[in-house]
């Protein structure tokens, strides 16, 4: 499967795609800057080409090809194309943007501050850079706002071998474990492929890897903020509690990365997805939580 938008990376749709925590959103993109544009490098690289009648749109005018998605582990990638060079450099740059229609309605990806990992060549056709957001949480918006029902969360390395809740028609053992939170009901679900993603990470395929999910009901009043606060707490207290069985407290890995979902009070429907990604695990404002009696974490 050749999938244009993740171009250069195409070919390698099914690999980079099978266990994302986000699915690839298209659509198209574009930056309001870069930090180096007035460096006296590229200024003078920029007078040479229009010298030579190359001159090219300011940055903030060109539009890209873009497509986004969250891998299995790491950063947020989006995936920028263009016709020809794309203007931009390995560094820093801020606003980035991408909007398209996806399964869950028209959504408007936002980053406030981003880094290019690679970019195509000079002459190379077409153009490609492939960003990350870097130092303030990126922000994907679908739809009109909604008020908000239920809050999920996807963080790496926390898992658990024995879930505390029965459903009908369960055997074996439960994918679902409940913990109370600071007055709140948190439940914690194996994602889909779970078991084949643990046996990559035991077997050394795979690094890191997000296990399961952990969701929770919106309080009456509560702003995104505060929502999104209290998943940052939760997903802290699970680096914790990780380090208390694994005999490595505080452990950074442990807790790298974060995608939280907000969603509708209607048919769920997503609202907002925040790619949140901290360099150290901060102090918990939860700092107690009661887990059932059957819990096994994961020993990364």
């Amino acid at each position: 499967m050749d999938e244009p938008s993740l171009f250069p990376f195409g070919a390698d749709a099914a690999w980079l795609l099978r266990y994302c925590r986000l699915p690839l959103h298209k659509g198209s993109g574009s930056v309001a800057g870069q930090d180096d544009l007035d460096h006296p490098t590229v200024r003078m690289v920029r007078k040479m080409r229009q010298s030579m009648g190359q001159a090219e749109p300011e940055l903030a005018q060109r539009q890209f090809d873009a497509g986004f998605f969250l891998p299995v582990s790491g950063d947020c990638k989006v995936c920028l194309r263009c016709p020809s060079e794309t203007g931009l450099s390995r560094n820093f740059g801020e606003g980035l943007t991408v909007t398209g229609d996806s399964s869950d309605g028209p959504f408007c990806l936002t980053c406030p501050r981003y880094y290019i990992d690679t970019v195509s060549e000079s002459g190379e056709q077409p153009g490609w850079a492939i960003a990350s957001p870097i130092n303030q949480p990126a922000t994907v918006t679908y739809g009109e706002p909604r008020p908000v029902a239920t809050i999920t969360a996807i963080i790496n390395n926390f898992d658990f071998d024995f879930g505390n809740v029965c459903h009908t028609g369960d055997h074996g053992r439960s994918d679902t474990l409940r913990l109370e939170a600071a007055g709140s009901t948190v439940d914690f679900v194996w994602r889909r492929g779970r078991d084949q993603l643990r046996r990559l990470v035991d077997a050394g395929l795979a690094s890191t890897a997000s296990f399961v999910t952990f969701s929770f009901a919106a309080w009456a009043g509560a702003s995104d903020a505060e929502l999104t606060a209290f998943a940052n707490n939760v997903s802290t207290l699970c680096c914790y509690v990780a380090g208390q069985h694994t005999g490595k407290p505080g452990a950074d890995y442990i807790l790298a990365e974060a995608l939280i979902e907000l969603k509708s009070l209607d048919d769920e429907g997503l609202l907002r997805c925040l790619f949140h990604r901290r360099s150290s695990c901060e102090p918990s404002e939860i700092e107690t939580a009661r887990f059932g009696s059957a819990v096994s974490l994961y020993d990364s």
